[in-house]
């Protein structure tokens, strides 16, 4: 057997990668077609092989006839050079009839091989050192007259030498280009926070390289990937890293990213007749797939399958011959199966049945945590070439928890909206100033977050609330005996702290949430809350869609709480199947675990109707032990309602005197089963009136011409009109008076 060297000049590699993707990397495909070649030895810059010696000149030549049709090369012996056991072929006469004239252009690269050791040598003689060629004729006769075998022997040990160095020098370079190449994929999302993707890449970049040396670089599309994610956390940009990768090591066509990768949905029909359809279309996408890759290698990389509606049947018979047959025509590509982040035994099942199949590796991608979430923001503020300053990090965090508190949060697509708010409202702020400021201070995110009370004092908005004295008195008592043991606990005593867990009961609109919202801010005065934020979800919120899934979800929920109030509204959904769905039990199960493992680190305050609550409390008595305050939020009178109403007013408007009596009459003609109704919203209607009212001015106005915004009782009287209002005033034999004044 024989062995030749394949060296390239590094330049022609760089600019045919750029075009083409990896030469080596694709010669090394070609090569592992042909029956007669092995590839003994590959790196970034050429590669080995070793033959039958009666092939060496018809595989060079179709060497040199690849690198014409595949990278458009004219002159393959110009970038090229051959060596190791060429005796007896016409290398150096093939070189200089491609280079000719050419030959002084490549002047240059041969004074490079001559530094390198890599100058190619006499036919017949192996590979020789570059100072060969500059010794004495007699040297050379001397030479000639040596034995053939002494010749051979020393040529070879000569090579062997200079192959080991270089090889030395190429692996030193190889690691060092790997390794920049792995840092550059472990910044970027998702793996910039996922030690677990961090870790499969650089099994990857360590990998290929090797399977590929050995030839057997199709081993890699034997291993499918189980991948556990929560929607909006990356699964898109893990595919485009892993793309990348392949891409980088030349298995991957150089194309569009879109084209290399597809995302499908199994969807699960509860039609028997059409239950699997979803499988079959899923077939034949894996079919077309391997056909066109069997046309054109490399064009289709990634088939990615969310299969979480099908978690639960996978051991069905016919969802298991689907997976097989998919298996079965993934030779050249490879196929990604999605769940969402959910309980590492319900992984485990899901794991089995696909290892009944294929290959199988598992990526268990852990939710964000609000820390990284808040560099995540700010690095793409740095991306953008703005700075945001250490001060505004508790502020983002809060700004992250109210979005993720309205029930639409979208993972990375709700951060991105997030930086491109901060960057166009400070350009609004710079519009203010005309400057060109790229600093984004504390003071730029709490205009643009809209909570001014995070500058008041939180015992003075507590004292300026209207009515709920007993239950003001009551907020009070519980933030002194924690404040007492605090300090007792600082004396030497040993004082158990008591829980700070409560339940709000009472009917909409009467200050459950403003009450929980100040609670925090006066627990992080007091040092009894680390950060003090305000995180409020909704109960049916903690459960999941799949089994498995409820857990993780209200531990994430929980994790992002820590160190402030975790508000659960409507927490009786829990219990209540209709909302909770199966979920219910298990969520609060996981809930009261985090109440009590982090009693010393976060409050939870859960909230809803009165007798609701006191059915989940019976219906789970382990809660109510942990619990120990109930506070209940009664409505509000008819004259706190009103007083609520010229407060709002007369913080933001000038009105006429007339509109303080046809106000008055309004909420004294509300009757007792409104104010008793548990529909009946208290505050909340009343706000809606207030800005109903002051909407109906601000249109008079613009159709009037006037420049003055004053509120007239008739602002007050079309906004009653509204059907939200008429419905407050049915009851006709309580109304009298009023109607008289609402249809003026």
């Amino acid at each position: 057997m024989s062995r030749l060297y394949f060296r390239f000049k590094r330049e022609w590699i760089e600019e045919k990668k750029k075009q083409y993707g990896s030469p080596v990397r694709k010669m090394e495909r070609f090569i592992g077609n042909q029956e007669e070649v092995k590839l003994i030895k590959s790196s970034n810059e050429g590669f080995t092989v070793e033959l039958n010696e009666e092939s060496r000149d018809g595989f060079v030549g179709d060497i040199v006839e690849y690198i014409k049709e595949t990278f458009e090369e004219n002159r393959p012996w110009f970038q090229m050079t051959v060596s190791g056991d060429t005796k007896g072929m016409n290398i150096q006469k093939k070189k200089e009839d491609e280079e000719g004239s050419g030959q002084d252009a490549g002047g240059s690269f041969d004074r490079e091989k001559k530094r390198a050791g890599l100058e190619q040598a006499p036919e017949g003689s192996g590979r020789g050192q570059g100072e060969e060629s500059e010794k004495s004729a007699s040297d050379q006769e001397k030479g000639q007259k040596k034995g053939a075998s002494d010749q051979d022997g020393e040529s070879e040990k000569d090579f062997s030498s200079q192959e080991e160095e270089l090889s030395k020098k190429q692996s030193a370079h190889d690691g060092a280009v790997r390794e920049e190449f792995l840092k550059k994929l472990c910044c970027e999302v998702p793996a910039r926070y996922s030690r677990e993707i961090q870790s499969y890449f650089q099994e990857l970049v360590q990998v290929i390289p090797m399977l590929t040396r050995l030839g057997a670089a199709e081993q890699l599309w034997s291993q499918e990937l189980l991948i556990s994610v929560d929607n909006g956390f990356g699964l898109t940009a893990f595919l485009q890293l892993l793309c990348k990768i392949y891409r980088n090591y030349g298995l991957c066509a150089q194309r569009d990213m879109n084209k290399n990768i597809r995302e499908i949905e199994v969807a699960y029909r509860k039609i028997e007749e059409a239950k699997y359809e979803a499988w079959e279309e899923l077939l034949e996408l894996a079919q077309e797939f391997a056909k066109t890759n069997q046309r054109e290698p490399g064009k289709r990389l990634i088939l990615c399958m969310d299969i979480s509606e099908w978690q639960s049947e996978l051991s069905n018979t016919r969802v298991k011959n689907y997976l097989r047959r998919i298996h079965e025509v993934s030779a050249n590509f490879i196929c990604v199966f999605r769940i969402p982040f959910m309980e590492r035994h319900v992984i485990g099942g899901i794991e089995e049945h696909l290892r009944d199949i294929m290959g199988l590796r598992t990526l268990i991608v852990s939710p964000m945590s609000l820390e990284n979430m808040t560099d995540y923001v700010k690095n793409k503020l740095k991306q953008a070439g703005f700075a945001a300053e250490t001060d505004c990090d508790e502020l983002l965090e809060r700004w992250i928890l109210k979005e993720k508190g309205s029930g639409s949060f979208f993972g990375y697509k709700t951060l991105d909206k997030i930086v491109s708010q901060v960057i166009y409202q400070k350009a609004l702020l710079n519009c203010a100033d005309d400057t060109e400021n790229l600093c984004v201070t504390a003071s730029d995110i709490l205009v643009m977050l809209d909570e001014p009370e995070l500058l008041e004092n939180p015992y003075d908005l507590l004292q300026r609330l209207i009515g709920m004295e007993k239950m003001k008195q009551k907020i009070r008592e519980i933030i002194t005996q924690i404040k007492t043991q605090k300090e007792l606990l600082e004396q030497g005593k040993k004082i158990e702290r008591p829980s700070i867990h409560m339940i709000f009961t009472g009917n909409p609109g009467t200050g459950k949430t403003t009450i929980a919202r100040i609670i925090a801010r006066m627990m992080k005065e007091e040092g009894v809350l680390r950060k003090g934020y305000f995180y409020e979800i909704k109960g049916r919120e903690l459960c999941g869609r799949y089994v498995g899934e409820t857990a993780p979800k209200t531990s994430a929920y929980c994790r992002d709480a820590y160190g402030s109030i975790l508000f659960i509204d409507e927490a009786y959904g829990l219990y209540q199947r209709e909302m909770g769905g199966d979920y219910g039990k298990e969520a609060l199960q996981t809930l009261i675990a985090e109440m009590e493992n982090h009693r010393d680190d976060f409050c939870v305050i859960m909230a809803g109707y009165k007798e609701e609550m006191q059915e989940m409390l019976k219906w789970n008595p382990g809660l109510e032990s942990r619990i120990p305050y109930v506070i209940e939020f009664p409505n509000y009178t008819r004259e706190e309602l009103e007083s609520i109403f010229f407060e709002m007013l007369d913080a933001s408007f000038e009105y006429e005197e007339n509109l303080t009596q046809a106000a008055h009459e309004f909420f004294s003609s509300l009757s007792d089963g409104t104010m008793k109704s548990k529909s009946f919203s208290n505050a909340r209607m009343v706000r809606n009136l207030f800005e109903r009212t002051w909407g109906k001015a601000a249109y008079r106005r613009s159709m009037s011409k006037e420049t003055e915004l004053v509120i007239k009782k008739e602002d007050f009287t079309c906004a009653l009109h509204e059907e939200e209002f008429q419905e407050l005033l049915k009851d006709k034999k309580q109304h009298i008076g009023f109607s008289a004044i609402v249809g003026k």
